[in-house]
């Protein structure tokens, strides 16, 4: 970890720094895998905002391999109590053929306005004796003021990537200095469609440079046209919605479009993506075009044949 965020703790020094402060100032640090660790160590730990954010969480994950039991142990203080399975989604992306394997855990009946300490942990998790942990505050109920933080376009820190820059690290480090209450995320992720031969492997970047701080506060992300994938899904979306639990809009399309509130205030989601006539550009004339061999056995995409949303 850089020096903005602390570094690993023991168990015992986290629940004494999450006793004295009231607040889990630890997360997203504690018991970090490796990187490339396998089985069910959690990545990528992120969370989201329930039905009601006053009451109701979402603890979001991935893992590299089949996690067995996955679950989150939370509660009102460090000793936690209460536990929760998770829901795993599974994808195959659809140009590398690789497996993409998350998890989510709904954290229900909080108490409004209130601190929330969990733990992230399987069967098979490699750091069983340290596991993830962090905290969150649940939203206010009635009428008072909070803080939020709202940017898009975020990327990746990794400049291996098309369209990457190290201010992605940085943009994570402002987020927390203003410790809002959660994070709107506004559209093109991390641009792993730009990268068609490495989608998972971007989304996994992003998702651990913005896990300092999504695991402790909810980032609610709208759907841009880059989080739309070829061959990902009916409409591209699979990979987006492999990784995000978002509140329901009662529809057929979950997670395109949602609404939440927070205290006094209603914040509205909307997918801009009605009519989007992506004709795989990147895929077959950019800088880095794809190879056919890596297209996880489909035949070659002809310019100007992928239409990926259309009403």
């Amino acid at each position: 970890m850089s020096e903005e965020f602390p570094s690993a703790l023991s168990r015992r020094e986290f629940l004494k720094r999450a006793g004295a402060s009231g607040v889990a100032v630890a997360a997203g640090t504690f018991g970090r895998a490796a990187a490339g660790a396998g089985g069910g160590t959690p990545e990528q730990v992120h969370l989201t905002w329930g039905a009601d954010p006053s009451s109701e969480v979402v603890v979001s994950w991935c893992t590299v391999e089949a996690a067995v039991s996955p679950r989150v142990h939370y509660g009102p203080t460090p000793a936690l109590g209460r536990i929760v399975p998770a829901e795993t989604r599974r994808y195959v992306d659809g140009l590398s053929g690789e497996t993409v394997i998350c998890h989510h855990a709904r954290l229900s009946g909080l108490a409004p306005a209130s601190t929330v300490h969990y733990a992230v942990t399987a069967d098979n998790d490699a750091k069983q004796d340290r596991p993830f942990a962090a905290g969150f505050v649940t939203a206010p109920r009635e009428r008072r003021g909070f803080r939020f933080t709202s940017y898009g376009d975020l990327a990746t820190p990794n400049t291996q990537w098309t369209i990457s820059s190290p201010q992605a690290r940085h943009a994570i480090v402002a987020v927390e200095r203003f410790a809002p209450l959660f994070h709107l995320l506004n559209g093109d992720l991390c641009y792993a469609n730009l990268n068609p031969a490495a989608q998972p492997a971007v989304w996994r970047d992003f998702g651990d440079n913005v896990e300092p701080s999504a695991a402790r506060r909810p980032w609610m992300p709208c759907p841009g046209n880059h989080e739309i994938e070829f061959n990902n899904g009916a409409q591209g979306y699979g990979g987006y919605l492999a990784r995000y639990e978002l509140p329901a809009n009662g529809t057929r399309f979950p997670g395109r479009w949602y609404a939440f509130r927070v205290g006094g205030v209603l914040f509205v989601s909307l997918d801009a993506n009605d009519v989007v006539h992506q004709d795989c550009g990147p895929l077959v004339n950019g800088p880095r075009p794809l190879v056919p061999a890596l297209n996880a056995g489909q035949p070659p995409i002809a310019p100007g044949t992928a239409l990926y949303v259309r009403g």
